[in-house]
């Protein structure tokens, strides 16, 4: 309920202040707009391409566990669409000429804060903006539950809720005294986060659009070869941008450089690493995967 009757609507008015604030205060769009790139993100175009798509792409799991109450299917992936696609568009842009526009010096994550507060009017609409996305937080923990029900039918909802939010107040503290830590490795978290979730919706499509299988068949909630499909993938993006650990990402090198001879990381950031991962998973499962099957209600 919050969700739905405030907190989009929050978000919404916030972000047309501040967008209304930053176009107020850039001088000349037209010669901003016609101003050619510079260039210097070390990662090339297609790194950058992968981080727009990794916020994405990372909500898919969490957009299903709401849309299954959608009175027509279609409608709900209409509406999630046509969502997703222009608040991505209006966000990134805001972005992109907060940066520019407003010859910010600091193009961090605190930088940005800084600027919003600047342009928008203080604090108080930054504040707004802040308590208007905690409908992220309440999003997350029930779609973690979710999931966690999806592989132990008998854990409890509330019990998985209070688990989850618990866990995710103590991470929140234990970053909010490490904030260097927190903020310096946002880029590789989202790289992180597309190396899980890429693979997965290739995976998805290959089962679900192009098999056309009505529903997914496990074996005791377990289906080897999506499984495998999708490890597969996470192996490419993570073949094309090694993310983690330290001892993860050496190991990553030398197994495929070292002991294979093979090329790394792969392509050198010529295709990235979100579109060789969905095609790996998706090609993998169509050679894999079952056949279509007829649908079946498990209660």
């Amino acid at each position: 309920q919050w969700l739905e009757k405030f907190g989009v609507w929050v978000v919404a008015a916030v972000g047309a202040w501040i967008t209304f604030r930053t176009l107020a205060h850039v001088h000349h769009l037209a010669a901003l707009w016609h101003r050619p790139g510079t260039g210097g993100y070390p990662g090339g175009f297609w790194l950058a391409v992968d981080l727009v798509i990794a916020m994405p792409v990372s909500w898919l799991p969490l957009v299903a566990d709401y849309n299954r109450f959608a009175r027509k299917g279609r409608g709900s992936a209409e509406g999630t669409f046509v969502g997703y696609a222009l608040g991505n568009a209006w966000f990134y842009a805001l972005g992109a000429l907060l940066v520019l526009g407003g010859n910010l010096s600091d193009p961090s994550p605190t930088g940005l804060g800084t600027a919003i507060a600047f342009l928008a009017g203080g604090w108080v609409v930054l504040l707004a903006l802040l308590v208007g996305e905690t409908d992220e937080a309440f999003a997350d923990i029930y779609s973690a539950a979710v999931s966690s029900q999806n592989l132990e039918s008998r854990v409890p909802q509330r019990g998985a809720i209070v688990a989850v939010a618990v866990a995710g107040l103590s991470l929140a503290a234990w970053l909010g005294h490490r904030a260097s830590l927190a903020l310096g490795t946002y880029e590789s978290f989202l790289f992180l986060l597309g190396s899980v979730f890429v693979p997965l919706f290739g995976v998805f499509v290959a089962d679900y659009f192009l098999l056309k299988r009505s529903a997914a068949q496990a074996e005791r909630g377990f289906a080897p070869r999506a499984l495998i499909a999708w490890v597969a993938g996470f192996l490419v993006y993570q073949w094309c941008v090694p993310t983690g650990p330290v001892v993860w990402q050496h190991g990553i090198e030398r197994v495929l450089h070292s002991w294979l001879h093979l090329p790394f990381p792969l392509w050198k950031s010529v295709a990235g690493a979100s579109i060789p991962s969905f095609v790996a998973a998706l090609g993998l499962y169509l050679l894999i995967g079952p056949r279509k099957t007829k649908r079946r209600v498990s209660r």
